[in-house]
């Protein structure tokens, strides 16, 4: 009896996964970029209230506000943690080299679940879509309280196959404890630039970071305890940019979320704060770094 009812489990798990498997080989790049770019309805009231419109900063092939405003070109050598996220050979969103053969990123990046042989990852280049190395992805993980509903929890830890070279000098320390107010953080990454186009080169953006009291009020209570804020008029991460670093004193404390559908208005960015129990548990657990 037992054995005929775990041979019946069985064949609903496998037909079960290979009905997702089949449907999720059909999502295009573009249909999956869709998909991460839409509005979570539970929040529009709120969005509408607070910009008229709020995405997440991912590329869309239908928008031309997804840039790092006002930054300049850089190179690999000066933000050598810094990846490119793919699916299917694609640049979908950044992310950083935190040990050997772990990645950091957003969760949105990877919200609609793709197949691990769909994703993998680019390092060891300025440009996101040549150079540098190719890896694999073994297997990746999303934070558990993470929902698309409201952006809580954004973030995602990915595993390599073939591990980083040098590694000690490529990966990026985590932040302990939120950033400084008053001071600014580095952003890096391939989002659309202010003259509405896609650079191949990485890009660098200096931003002033914002109290999560003021990002809050101008974000009409959006902001919680698992967020931190920063950007001004005219200087902003945008889409395109999600899942990369925001970095202080060489210490990464956040992540690129998400933000308003005008990257560079008066509305601050908002970054996955690191430093939240929650997510530095979740590190560490998914990890063991």
């Amino acid at each position: 009896m037992n054995s005929n009812c775990n041979f019946i489990r069985i064949f609903w798990i496998t037909t079960f996964a290979l009905w997702i498997t089949a449907e999720r080989e059909k999502l295009t790049i573009d249909e999956a970029r869709i998909r991460i770019n839409r509005i979570p309805s539970v929040m529009q009231n709120v969005i509408a209230y607070a910009t008229n419109e709020v995405h997440l900063k991912m590329i869309s092939t239908n928008n031309s506000n997804n840039r790092i405003i006002n930054g300049t070109g850089t190179t690999i050598e000066q933000h050598p943690h810094q990846i490119g996220l793919l699916y299917k050979g694609s640049h979908i969103c950044g992310g950083s080299i935190i040990s050997d053969k772990w990645v950091l990123t957003a969760a949105h990046c990877l919200d609609w679940y793709p197949l691990h042989s769909e994703i993998s990852v680019r390092s060891g280049s300025t440009y996101h879509a040549n150079g540098g190395t190719v890896h694999p992805v073994f297997y990746y993980h999303i934070h558990e309280k993470y929902l698309p509903t409201d952006y809580s929890y954004d973030v995602a830890t990915v595993r390599v196959k073939t591990p980083f070279k040098d590694s000690a000098r490529v990966s990026i320390p985590l932040a302990t404890s939120e950033w400084l107010d008053g001071a600014n953080v580095t952003v890096t990454g391939w989002g659309q630039n202010e003259h509405n186009s896609y650079p191949d080169q990485l890009y660098m953006v200096t931003l002033p970071v914002v109290n999560r009291e003021t990002c809050n009020a101008t974000w009409s209570g959006l902001i919680t305890d698992d967020m931190l804020c920063a950007g001004d008029r005219d200087i902003d991460s945008c889409d395109g940019d999600s899942g990369g670093p925001a970095v202080q004193d060489g210490v990464q404390y956040g992540i690129v979320s998400w933000g308003g559908t005008t990257c560079g208005s008066d509305k601050p960015g908002v970054y996955t704060n690191i430093a939240h129990s929650s997510i530095t548990n979740f590190i560490k657990r998914t990890t063991r770094i």
